[in-house]
């Protein structure tokens, strides 16, 4: 077998359109309110490891800037976590649960596929440590079809789902925060489901779509990986593994670790 890293990046995605989730504050506290190697431990045996600071999976390692994927706000820091709900003004009441600015308490779910067994633990475990941060937060499992449903439509707070594919980072990143992949609440959307955008990556994705200079686009998405580090737009957990099983019984040459010259996936592009 050969599990290597370059499947989507398993998300958290925060409902940008709802409140508290509009607030960068409140998206990073509750990245860094997370126990990624807990995740990585309990809810995947360790197949995979904990997202970095870009959102990039090993299929875009150079693409990788290591200054940003070093950026603390996807490992836990309760403390920090805390002081910037506190800065945020999101108090807590005399039940120790954090208010939004309208007063509401801070009670949300956690969406994600039934039967979806590693994603529904890494469920479990992301509810138990939003605690420490005074959120009540439960995990709510829905059939597929009903998931995607209300993950299109934006009809949730929190739901774990994938991340748009591609030969480049283009493709991930304009999907989590161009402007023109944001959908209205309640119309179906293809990607962009937490509705975020931002002008300053729409128009550096505009000039890597007009130049074919590899350093070019280098420099271009090292500034997009720049903007996702400072606007939080979705919390990255893993990467997904590529699975992949093989028997050399009767073939040999295989995509494996030490030969990987392709994804062993045979869905998987190209």
């Amino acid at each position: 077998y050969w599990f290597p890293l370059v499947g989507s990046m398993a998300f958290l995605y925060p409902n940008t359109a709802h409140q508290p989730f509009d607030d960068v504050r409140v998206r990073k506290a509750v990245s860094m309110g997370i126990d990624r190697p807990k995740i990585v431990d309990v809810a995947m045996y360790g197949y995979t490891r904990p997202a970095d600071g870009t959102g990039l999976t090993d299929a875009y390692a150079a693409w990788r800037d290591p200054t940003l994927a070093a950026r603390p706000w996807v490992r836990k820091d309760v403390d920090a976590a805390n002081a910037l709900l506190d800065e945020g003004g999101y108090a807590r009441g005399s039940d120790g649960i954090r208010r939004t600015h309208d007063g509401r308490p801070f009670r949300f779910d956690v969406e994600v596929v039934n039967g979806w067994s590693d994603w529904v633990r890494a469920g479990h475990v992301i509810a138990q440590d939003l605690k420490a941060l005074g959120f009540d937060v439960k995990l709510r499992t829905y059939e597929f079809g009903a998931w995607y449903t209300r993950l299109g439509r934006g009809e949730f707070d929190l739901s774990i789902a994938w991340s748009v594919e591609g030969p480049n980072p283009y493709g991930f990143y304009r999907w989590l925060m161009s402007g023109r992949t944001v959908r209205p609440l309640g119309e179906m959307a293809g990607g962009n489901w937490h509705r975020f955008g931002d002008a300053r990556t729409d128009e550096l994705l505009a000039r890597f779509e007009v130049t074919d200079d590899a350093a070019q686009q280098h420099e271009i998405v090292r500034q997009i990986e720049a903007r996702f580090v400072e606007l939080a737009p979705a919390i990255p957990l893993f990467p997904n593994p590529a699975w992949g099983v093989f028997s050399t019984r009767r073939f040999e040459g295989f995509p494996s670790a030490e030969h990987p010259y392709a994804s062993l996936s045979p869905h998987r592009e190209p």
